[in-house]
């Protein structure tokens, strides 16, 4: 049993860990004079086009994604944001 355990883990991890090798900053809100807000977002988790969170990816992933945005892809990473 603990070996199957450590094998869930692993997958729980390594697959977070794909997803966000291949995120970026995305705006995730935008005023009149453009963007607001920009967090990191690992690949799927929010789409761009649509403004919108993927909530059962997100659910899923909650713990690593909080923590990656806390301590890893934190706002001092961010692209500047600049109005036009």
């Amino acid at each position: 049993m603990p070996v199957l355990l450590v094998a869930v883990l692993l997958f729980y991890l390594g697959s977070y860990l794909v997803l966000t090798l291949q995120g970026e900053y995305q705006p995730t809100a935008v005023g009149l004079n453009g963007p607001k807000v920009v967090n990191w977002t690992p690949r799927g988790f929010f789409s761009a086009n649509d403004m919108e969170w993927n909530l059962p990816l997100l659910t899923v992933y909650a713990p690593l994604f909080y923590a990656d945005n806390r301590w890893w892809h934190s706002e001092d990473w961010a692209p500047e944001l600049h109005a036009y």
